[in-house]
Parts: C-alpha cells; structure tokens; sequence
C-alpha cells in the first residue's frame, strides 16, 4: 500500500496481504528526484514529461503516476511525495525526441532531494524512404519492413502497390538497418544505413529467405500439439518480434523469410506445460539458409511448491523476497524460474512447478543485518521450511 502527499512531499508505503483489515500508516518525509532535460544543442526541453516506476523486488515495478508529469520552463523535470530507501526508473519522453530513462538504486534514495545526471534527448525529424524490389527487380508491394535504429522503436509499415516505403519521425545521422520480409515467397533482404547513406529513394533488393525450425515435445519425447511459439529478433541493440505460431501433429514449427543477420530469441509454452526460452539464435551456416534446432522438451507443471519462510529466531517473516531456481534446458546453468513474496504469516506458494529438483532461497536486511537462505527442494514438497541466517 502506498500513500503521498506531493504538495508536502510526504510519503509512505507498507506491504499488505488479504488477511489485514485494519491498517494505520503515518506519511514520513518523501524524496523528490529532479532531472535537467535538454536537447542535443543543450537547450531546454520544456515540452518533456516523465513517469516514475517503483521497483518493490527485483521481479515486479509499479508506475506511480495517474498523469506524466512536465518539466517546466526551464527543462526541469522534479517527481515528488515518493517512498525514501526504494529503487526507482524514470522514464522521460517529448513529442518529435527520443526518449531516455534514469535509474536509481535503493541506497541512493536515502533522502529528501536526489538530483539525477541531465538527460539529453536527440530530435526525430528525420525520414528515411525507398522501393523494395524483388528477386526479379520488380517492385515488390505489401511487403512488411521494419527499421532497427539504435534502440529506438519505429513502426514497421507495408510497401504501397509501387513497392514504395517510408519512415517518419527518425533520428538523423545515426545508424539503422532496414529489414523488408516477404513471408509468402519466403524472401527477405537487410540493408545498413550509417551516417552517410542517402535515406531517400533506397532501394532493398528481396533474397532467399532464411528458415528456423524445431520439434516441441514432453520430457519422455512425445510430440506435443498446438505449442505456442514466438520468434523475435535483435538486431543494432532493437528488439522486434518477427512472428508466431503452433506446433503441428508432429510437435513442430517452422519461420520462414528471416533474415540472417541479428539474433534471435525463441519462446515456447504449452497448457499445462512449462515454458522455454532460448535466446542468442545466429545463423551460422549461410550456405544452407537455414537452423534446425535440437528437440525442446517441455516439462508438466501440475504440481506446487509452498513453506514457511523463518528468521534465525525460528519466527516467521512476512514480506520476504522468495525466489525458486532450475537448470535452463540448453545450458545446464542455474536459472529463476519465479519469485514471490511471503504473506504475513511467512508463507510462500509456488504454482504451477515441475515435479523437479530445483533450489528456494531468500534473503532480507542490509548490510550486517541481512540474513539470508537457501535449500534444495523436489517441486510437489508442500511443507518447505527455509531458514534465515546471518
């Protein structure tokens, strides 16, 4: 539960469970955090506004503003009646400019006023326009391109019936790469913009598409149906999902007319299944345009795992950061799996889990005064005791 006052900059903030009816909180001096925002000239951005985010765990971050709030006159952007000793991201946006985030650690927020580093944000005027053609020269209409630059999202859009295309509201003079997709033929072409390329009047020669399968099965190898499956690419440090699909009676899938630069992050889930993430996938072999996977086994997760978290006094703790770990399917390292926080009686639930050997573990306070915890655990086990200690 949180409470603010941003006329006084007053603020306070309490963790609650379902079972609490009755609550006193008393406001507590709050902290401001203040940032200059300019543009690329170093004059002030007067039309910018930002949204503050509150991190409770690592896992979960609240927006606390109904409505942005704008900086001044002067570019000043200041965020009032906010929690002391939390964690906290800007996020700083204006019309026609990039947009920009500041992050805050809990320690640093220890205090009534947190003057943040001057954000600059760069003008989107530019356009970037072209003809897609295809593996014959021809114009090539309806076809899907997208525009990777820097970071900075930027709708994809649709060749016109002349192949024409054309971006609006771009940065100039920074590095981009156009991606076109023409699914149904099974092409794809990629072209690099750097800071002295023409961006009028490109033209995007279509390829031989690339191709990325696999097979979606149970633990025992059995195929499994209607898997979803979704594909995404980074590519010049932007993410784009490039599709979605099922596996088939066979328990496998397949993308076509992917291009070959980029990387490529798989994400594969099933009812009552778990879910598989597999990132970093490259091309590597260009001769054959095309990555087959090894099979992705999807473990059942019917299952739950619940205990009690307790202190070295053996006195249960409320509103502890509980988080559960697996091996990851592809390289055996140690992962999250899921996170909670205990309710007021110590208590933490799991669910759904696999039937799998995984670790829980925990841990509260700062500094001498933390105490932490950790214990392997079957996923099913109802009655898991974790233990804190300095």
């Amino acid at each position: 539960m949180l409470a603010r006052d941003l006329k006084r900059n007053l603020a306070t903030i309490h963790q609650v469970d379902e079972k609490m009816t009755n609550l006193d909180i008393t406001l507590q001096e709050g902290l401001t955090l203040s940032v200059q925002v300019r543009d690329s000239s170093g004059q002030a951005v007067t039309n910018a506004t930002g949204m503050a985010t509150i991190w409770s765990d690592p896992q979960r971050g609240y927006s606390l503003n109904q409505r942005p709030v704008p900086t001044d006159a002067y570019g000043h952007l200041r965020i009032t009646g906010l929690p002391q000793g939390k964690k906290y991201w800007v996020q700083i946006e204006a019309a026609n400019h990039t947009s920009a985030t500041r992050r805050t650690e809990a320690d640093d927020t220890r205090t009534n006023l947190l003057e943040l580093p001057p954000v600059v944000l760069t003008t989107t005027d530019g356009n970037v326009s072209g003809q897609v053609l295809d593996n014959e020269g021809k114009p090539a209409a309806g076809i899907e391109v997208q525009m990777f630059s820097s970071g900075m999202p930027i709708p994809r859009t649709t060749t016109d019936p002349n192949g024409r295309f054309e971006f609006h509201g771009t940065r100039p003079n920074v590095k981009s790469v156009l991606v076109g997709l023409d699914t149904a033929h099974d092409l794809a072409a990629t072209l690099e913009l750097d800071e002295t390329t023409t961006t009028t009047n490109i033209d995007l020669h279509l390829q031989k598409g690339f191709t990325l399968s696999g097979l979606v099965q149970d633990m025992d190898g059995t195929p499994l149906t209607n898997a979803i499956v979704s594909l995404s690419m980074t590519l010049n440090g932007q993410t784009e999902e490039q599709g979605k699909t099922q596996s088939n009676a066979n328990g496998s899938f397949i993308f076509n007319a992917l291009s070959p630069e980029g990387e490529y992050n798989l994400d594969v889930s099933a009812g009552g299944y778990g879910s598989v993430t597999k990132w970093g996938l490259q091309f590597t072999d260009i001769q054959s345009h095309s990555l087959q996977l090894p099979p992705i086994q999807l473990k059942l997760t019917n299952l739950q795992l619940a205990g009690t978290v307790v202190g070295p006094d053996d006195k249960p703790i409320p509103g502890v950061y509980v988080r559960i770990y697996g091996p990851d399917q592809f390289s055996g390292q140690e992962e999250m799996l899921d996170a909670t926080n205990s309710d007021a009686g110590g208590h933490f639930l799991f669910k759904p889990v696999a039937g799998e050997r995984m670790r829980v573990a925990a841990a509260t306070g700062q500094g001498d005064q933390s105490i932490i915890g950790s214990l392997q655990v079957q996923g099913g086990d109802t009655n898991v005791l974790l233990k804190l200690q300095h």
